[in-house]
This record gives structure tokens, sequence and C-alpha cells, in this order.
């Protein structure tokens, strides 16, 4: 590789980590940076990263592709066609052009991943950078008797379920390489998810933890008694930490009164902190599916559901903090299908390829995040979440070739 091509792939590498910390951390904040607003900062870097992709796409003729951007396009195009009739055209329209971007940058990365071989780089960068915003807020948050982590930058709950990603995959990476730094990345971006409150991001932490570690344990085919040396600490690691989140008083009124709630909920009795958020997540989730049941083809428009609930329902501009729901009522069944398509095609190939190694437990263990998360929080069009479709499609690449040499992505 010539010198040029050295300092070209540094700048990219250099771009990337940069845009990838400021999607964790500023791409909602107003505050001035270097003369710029977080969110516009953002978002140049994201014009940045992928101007300089497309430059080197037609410089040197390098075109990738993955099944999974065929459904991505058509979910956009069918994005579009949804227009056609909807409830709010100016709110489609809008979120068709935010998901033809953020599929854009999706894209690019695959490529880049691809390209130069990067996918282990991509993926500390993604853990540097989560672990960057959780000490970022830990910095910036008064922990406190009742105080929830991660306001400062957005929603909480995204930003925990962000963090729970993160996290997932410093765990992978300590397993397949070994660096010790990790345990203090997963201990720094633990203890923030926990301290969001998000009972979401909790259970997918949870579940990720336990998922990784028993598919490691069948991938490299660990002896009967690692196995339940490996049970035996996720047991009382288990009952630990939920002794502490039950009884250390920051913990227990950030996450743990809210676990409690939710239980009471799900029993038929009162709150204890006579909480409404839960109430409220069904009835949205609820209503969008009945708005879905008029239009179950191509939808009321994507992006139209909370012009539909500020004006016949309940009077505010509101998404139905549910991603199913969400693409359902705004794309119909066409558009739900194709959304998800791109994660039944990735735990398809994670879960039936004929060789099975690192690469598969990861990208199941993404594939299940999204499955949990999406229940709770919308976020088909935030850039975080197409940025772990990237991480995906180039997880699958490597899977293919392992399976297939003759694979090719040109």
């Amino acid at each position: 590789m010539n010198g040029k091509m050295i300092k070209m792939n540094t700048f990219e590498d250099v771009l990337f980590a940069l845009m990838c910390i400021c999607v964790y951390i500023f791409n909602f904040a107003t505050g001035r940076i270097l003369f710029l607003s977080g969110y516009m900062l953002t978002n140049l870097l994201f014009a940045a990263f992928i101007g300089w992709s497309l430059i080197k796409s037609f410089r040197y003729h390098l075109m990738v592709w993955n099944k999974i951007y065929t459904l991505a396009i058509l979910f956009v195009f069918f994005g579009l066609l949804s227009s056609i009739g909807a409830y709010s055209v100016s709110d489609t329209l809008a979120k068709v052009r935010t998901m033809f971007l953020v599929v854009l940058l999706s894209l690019c990365i695959y490529k880049y991943i691809v390209d130069e071989n990067r996918l282990d780089y991509v993926l500390n960068i993604y853990v540097w950078a989560g672990t960057i915003c959780a000490i970022y807020l830990l910095l910036n948050t008064n922990i406190g008797y009742d105080v929830r982590i991660g306001s400062v930058i957005g929603d909480i709950n995204l930003v925990g379920i962000s963090l729970a990603i993160a996290n997932t995959i410093a765990l992978y990476l300590l397993f397949t390489d070994g660096k010790k730094y990790h345990l203090l990345q997963i201990a720094v971006l633990g203890i923030v998810i926990l301290f969001t409150g998000s009972r979401t991001a909790f259970a997918i932490f949870a579940v990720s933890i336990i998922f990784v570690i028993y598919a490691t344990a069948y991938i490299k085919k660990w002896k009967l008694r690692y196995i339940v040396l490996a049970t035996t600490l996720i047991i009382v690691a288990g009952a630990a930490l939920w002794h502490l989140i039950m009884t250390v008083p920051a913990l227990y009124n950030s996450l743990g009164i809210r676990v409690v709630s939710f239980l009471q909920i799900q029993r038929g009795q009162r709150s204890v902190i006579n909480e409404q958020s839960t109430q409220t997540r069904h009835l949205l989730a609820n209503q969008a599916l009945e708005w879905f049941e008029e239009k179950p083809i191509l939808g009321n428009g994507i992006g139209s559901f909370p012009m539909y609930n500020a004006r016949v329902l309940d009077g505010k501009y509101e998404f139905s903090h549910c991603n199913y729901t969400e693409i359902l009522s705004g794309e119909g069944i066409i558009g739900f299908l194709l959304y998800y398509g791109m994660f039944v095609y990735a735990l398809y190939v994670g879960a039936f390829s004929k060789v099975k190694n690192k690469y598969n437990i990861l990208l199941i263990a993404l594939v299940i995040e999204y499955i949990v998360g999406d229940i709770g929080l919308v976020v088909y069009y935030e850039k975080v979440t197409w940025i772990t479709i990237a991480i995906m499609a180039g997880l699958i690449t490597k899977i293919k070739h392992d399976n297939y040499p003759e694979y090719t992505v040109q």
C-alpha cells in the first residue's frame, strides 16, 4: 500500500472515530462546540464521512453490497410511497429524507468495513465512543437521591439502549482478544446503564451478557466444569447486582423502584410511584396498532403518527414508543416486513451458517438486542441504529467468507 493510500485511510479512521463519538454524545446537543451546535457538528461529520466514502468509491471503483441494503433501500422506497395519501405528508417526507441519509451513512460504513478490513477497528471505536459517552454523563450529572443519567444528551432510554449495545460488543471483544481494558469499559458502561433507569436497557444488558457467555461456551466447546463455573458466577453476580439495585438508594431510585413499579402494573396493582409512563406507552402502541388497521398495506405515512396523535388523540406530538407499531402504522405490513426482514436475515445467517465462530455470537446478540429494545423505543431512523446495522452487515460478510471462500460483495 502506498503512502498516499495510507494517509487517506488514516484520515478515514479519524473521521469515523470522531463521528461515532459525536453521534453518541452530541447528536441532540444544542450547546455550542467550536462555534457550532453539537447537532450541527455531528451532521457535518456525518456528511463528511459520506462524501469521503463516495469520492473514494468513484475514484477507485470500489463498490460493495449486502442483501441487508436491498431491504433497507426498499424500506425507504416504500416509505416514500406511503406519502401518497399520508396523514401528514410533510412529516412523512421529512422522515423519508432522514431515512435515506442514515441508510446511505450505513452503506458507507459497511463499505469502509469491507474495503479496508476494518471490522475490528469499527467495533473498538463503537465501544470507546460509548465509554467516552458514559464518562461524559458521569462528569456532567449530579448523581443524587433521585436522578436518572442521560437526559443531558438526549432521550434517556435511547442512551441506555445504545450503551447496552456498546457493552455487548465490549464483552465480545473481551472474549475474543482478551485485552483487560475491556473490563474497565464494561464496568463504566454497566454503571451508567443502571443509572439511566431504563428498564429496557437493563433487560438488554442482562440478556446479552448471559447469551454471549453461553454462546461463547458453545462455540469454543468449553468443558463442563467451566460451564458450571460460569453459571455459578452468573447467578452470584446477578443476585449481588439485584441486591445493590434494591438497597443502594441512588440505584433504587433510578432503576429499582421503576422495576418494582413495572411488576406491580403487570400484576394489576397500583404503582408504588403512581407511574403513568408504562400505561401511556401501552396506550400509544395500541392506538398506533388500531390506526395501522385502517391502512394495513402501505400505512398512513411513515412518521405521521405523532401528528395524528396530536390532532386526533391526546393533543401531544408524540411517537408510539414502540418501533413495531410505529412502522406498522406508518408504512404498513410491507414496510414492517422489509425493515425487520434485515434482522431476520441477519439472524438466519448467524444461526444457520455451517461454520460458526465468534462473528456468529455477536451478530445474533445484536439482533436479539434490537428485537427486545424495539418494544419500548422508536429507533428506525436513528444514526446509532444504522451504524449498528452496518456492523451487522460486516459480520454477515465475515461469516459468509468463512463458509463460502468464493463469496463476493462486489
